[in-house]
């Protein structure tokens, strides 16, 4: 007789499985403490070492814990980025509309602080650049201060013409265009200080467009009898 290598369990001398815990008998001991286990034990029970393939099974939960921490600091890390990007002013515009006397414009901020907008500015892109038409804020869009920008507050802005007449288009400048009058490119310029620039800097936004759509402002600004776009 003998003792079953795992339980112990008493048993003849030609037998090579115990009846009760099916172990062979041959010694199957944990690669870790060397202790026998059990043939179907997943673990030690001494040293909790993993068998066969349940030996990865420690580190597999490892990495997932440091997976997860990646993924939360790769979160946290995002977040940060998206704030801090959207920290300073971030200033949009658009051509609305025109009129005989005003240019009509659709200005908004995406950033988290206020903007400022110091200038305006048309040009014809077919003529020499020396030569712009300045514009300036219409009184009661000045009188509302509707140049400071705040974030997620979208303002329309009425512009005028300037009193400025040095470096302005004349009547002879414009009559160069045409034809074809309606379709001559043209850009609006508008002078912005964002909460990043230092007081005497600026950037520049632009929107383009036809001419066709200042049709009437062109007209009455230098008294041309124009074509209106068919």
């Amino acid at each position: 007789m003998k003792k079953c290598i795992a339980c112990e369990k008493e048993l003849e001398d030609i037998l090579q499985r115990c009846s009760d815990c099916q172990s062979l008998q041959k010694l199957d001991c944990c690669e870790t403490c060397g202790i026998a286990l059990p043939a179907s034990a997943r673990r030690c029970n001494k040293c909790s070492t993993y068998r066969g393939k349940w030996r990865h099974l420690p580190v597999i939960a490892q990495i997932a814990q440091i997976l997860g921490g990646v993924v939360l600091v790769g979160g946290a890390i995002a977040s940060l980025y998206l704030y801090f990007s959207d920290y300073n002013s971030h200033t949009h515009f658009l051509l609305a509309s025109t009129n005989s006397s005003t240019v009509t414009i659709k200005v908004w901020n995406t950033g988290k602080k206020p903007s400022q907008l110091v200038g305006y500015h048309l040009r014809f892109d077919a003529l020499p650049i020396e030569k712009e038409e300045p514009l300036a804020l219409s009184p009661t869009d000045m009188k509302s201060a509707n140049n400071i920008i705040e974030t997620n507050k979208p303002v329309t802005i009425e512009l005028k013409e300037a009193i400025v007449r040095a470096g302005r288009y004349e009547r002879e400048d414009i009559r160069r265009l045409v034809p074809p009058w309606p379709t001559q490119p043209m850009t609006l310029y508008v002078d912005v200080r964002e909460s990043s620039d230092d007081f005497d800097h600026f950037q520049t936004m632009t929107d383009e467009f036809r001419a066709d759509r200042l049709h009437d402002f062109v007209v009455d600004q230098w008294g041309l009898n124009l074509p209106a776009a068919p």
